[in-house]
């Protein structure tokens, strides 16, 4: 039985180029080595423990992002009138509810 989730897998046929009849190759083969190493070689009790901090940091970098970002959109919008123009209350809860949500 095929199942209709998985694409079909390409024939040998040249003339079939389209996307859809081509199998795609698992993500793992476009993560870059160093990237690979270090998750397998991760010691996952210091993860453990610092699961706090590296929590933190995240949503602090993730914050900082946000305002800066909806901060230059105000500026271009409001001020250069370059992007849509929205005060600058409404672009930081905005950008702050579509990056968090």
């Amino acid at each position: 039985m095929i199942n209709k989730l998985t694409p079909p897998i390409a024939a040998h046929n040249t003339s079939t180029h389209s996307p859809s009849h081509m199998v795609s190759p698992p993500p793992i083969l476009f993560q870059p080595t160093i990237v690979i190493d270090a998750s397998l070689s991760v010691d996952i009790h210091m993860f453990l423990l610092n699961f706090g901090t590296i929590c933190n940091t995240a949503f602090f970098g993730t914050t900082i992002s946000c305002w800066v970002i909806a901060c230059l959109q105000w500026v271009w919008g409001y001020h250069l009138g370059i992007a849509y123009s929205m005060p600058l209350l409404h672009n930081l809860v905005c950008f702050c509810v579509y990056v968090y949500v």
